[in-house]
């Protein structure tokens, strides 16, 4: 049913949490106030069950047509039709949820995701991932836009004051959805089985695309919403360079605060900035191409050239300079693995996955000195043909997979520090029984056609390989037998002539195929917006 499809692209990419009070009411005599008296007030709010009266619910009507058209001046983006309004409850907001969940979940989605980053090091080998996708998906939703029926819903347990906000979030989507149509900018695709078809890094994919473009439509519809806040405070008039400066310094140290969120204080790091990704990393981005182009730019402009990676969201110079994404290709596997070996998963492990990594399990330097230097990287994952046959389908584990992962970085300093913090993660999930020194000739100064250093590994999984090759090449397997490694170097190290990959699957990013996962985003987004309160009042 294309409404509940429709439905589940906008609950993935518009769901907002009470995140503020009304900051600016052209039409009345509201005096203004400080943001210190928002933040008191966000604090203080009416608990969510409170009901919204019909009086409250005319007034909010009211108000949402003025909300629509400062969010047209703010974002650029014309007024083309009108925005429908209705309030909804929570029996029914679980209902919407319910068939979500149940005709969109792609089967097998959260225990591939689960195991490969498993397999990597990024989650415990103990974690459940679907049990936390699925617990409490609906609360704390205060509002959000659906381009099937053209509405903006609004709940009816939300305070009038929380609920004005949010719609000039919410009402920025409405405007994007009338200029590009929302459901065929982030079409939702069933990726994953396509991509375990083959052995090797070749395969278009929706998940990092998707994810990055998620990014644009939270970041803009953020930015928006700033604008809304600050409303009496600037005056209208646009942020300067270094208050967006300060703003930025703030939300870097405040946003740490989602750590004290209950249901993510205690999951994985790959799990809490991955759902950080839209609304702090997308406003970051929004606002430096605004910095360093213009308001056009950061909004129509994005539409009409989208950045396709993590890599160009993290880094706006090389998005704004036009300077693609580095590619590493692996090539088809197929003539090694076959037999003992079916494949499982491929992708990218971008720079954003880097940088999980790097905070995750290396020092704090490392974001910058290694993460910052990432110049590409692919990953295949097999898994043995006699595991998860059958009845053992859902039993699968990380012992039954292997992997090959073959990176390049900036320098050679950044690729054995890499190296390391990779060993860090392995020596913090694995058992290793024995480890061993790779003897080689080369030097960093010498050409050579060999390893240059590494080591090998044996561990209750079987054997890892971590070897630093030319070109600031880093090659990973783990549990493929040293016969089979010796085989795949060759092939993966100096691929035939011809040779293509545009895979754009990356790692972390695989988590928003998940259903549910973008649904939890709720509860990061009102710990952002509460500390953006916070910090614009100083």
């Amino acid at each position: 049913m294309r409404f509940l499809r429709q439905f589940a692209l906008i609950v993935l990419l518009g769901m907002v949490v009470v995140v503020g009070v009304w900051a600016q009411q052209p039409a009345s005599s509201q005096q203004p106030t400080s943001l210190g008296d928002y933040a008191r007030k966000i604090r203080e709010a009416k608990k969510p069950d409170a009901k919204v009266t019909s009086t409250d619910a005319s007034e909010l009507f009211a108000a949402l047509d003025m909300i629509l058209d400062f969010a047209s001046r703010d974002s650029g983006y014309a007024k083309r039709d009108a925005v429908k309004r209705k309030l909804m409850n929570h029996d029914d907001l679980e209902k919407k949820f319910a068939e979500w969940s149940k005709r969109f979940e792609v089967d097998g989605r959260i225990q591939n995701s689960e195991l490969v980053l498993k397999k990597f090091g990024l989650l415990p080998q103990d974690y459940d991932l679907n049990a936390f996708l699925h617990k409490n998906p609906t609360q704390g939703v205060a509002g959000m836009y659906d381009d099937e029926d053209k509405t903006m819903y609004l709940m009816d347990w939300v305070s009038v004051d929380q609920q004005k906000p949010v719609m000039a979030h919410e009402l920025t989507h409405a405007l994007q959805d009338q200029n590009y149509n929302l459901a065929k900018f982030m079409p939702r695709t069933v990726e994953s089985q396509r991509r375990a078809a083959k052995f090797l890094v070749d395969s278009i994919d929706n998940g990092e695309r998707n994810a990055v473009r998620r990014a644009i439509v939270e970041g803009q519809a953020t930015l928006v919403q700033i604008d809304y806040m600050l409303g009496d405070l600037v005056k209208d008039r646009p942020i300067t360079p270094s208050e967006h400066d300060a703003l930025m310094r703030s939300v870097e140290t405040r946003l740490q605060v989602y750590d004290t969120l209950a249901d993510l204080h205690d999951a994985p790091r790959v799990i809490k900035d991955a759902q950080r990704f839209p609304y702090r990393e997308g406003l970051a981005f929004e606002m430096e191409v605004t910095r360093k182009s213009d308001r056009r730019s950061a909004f129509a402009g994005v539409f009409a050239r989208p950045p396709q990676t993590t890599y160009e969201v993290l880094e706006p110079d090389a998005y704004l300079s036009g300077k693609k994404s580095p590619v590493v290709t692996i090539p088809d596997l197929q003539p090694v693995l076959k037999g003992e070996w079916e494949p499982y998963d491929s992708g990218t492990m971008g720079e954003f996955d880097a940088y999980i990594m790097a905070r995750d399990f290396g020092m704090d330097n490392d974001i910058y000195s290694v993460a910052q230097r990432w110049d590409g990287g692919s990953y295949v994952v097999a898994k043995r043909a006699a595991a998860g046959k059958g009845e053992n389908a859902a039993k699968l584990r990380t012992s039954d997979l292997a992997l090959l992962y073959l990176s390049r970085w900036r320098t050679p300093e950044a690729a054995r520090r890499f190296m390391l913090i990779y060993k860090n993660a392995l020596l913090k999930r694995l058992n290793v029984t024995d480890e061993s020194v790779l003897v080689s000739k080369c030097r960093d100064e010498e050409p050579c056609n060999g390893a240059i250093s590494g080591e090998r590994m044996m561990t209750d999984e079987g054997p890892v390989f971590l070897e630093l090759w030319p070109r600031n090449t880093v090659l990973i397997t783990q549990s493929f037998d040293d016969d089979t490694v010796a085989k795949l170097r060759p092939l993966v190290l100096t691929p035939a002539p011809g040779t293509k990959a545009t895979a754009k699957h990356e790692l972390s990013m695989s988590l928003y195929e998940c259903g549910g996962f973008v649904a939890l985003q709720q509860k990061l987004h009102q710990a952002i917006m509460t500390s953006l309160a916070d910090s614009l009042k100083q």
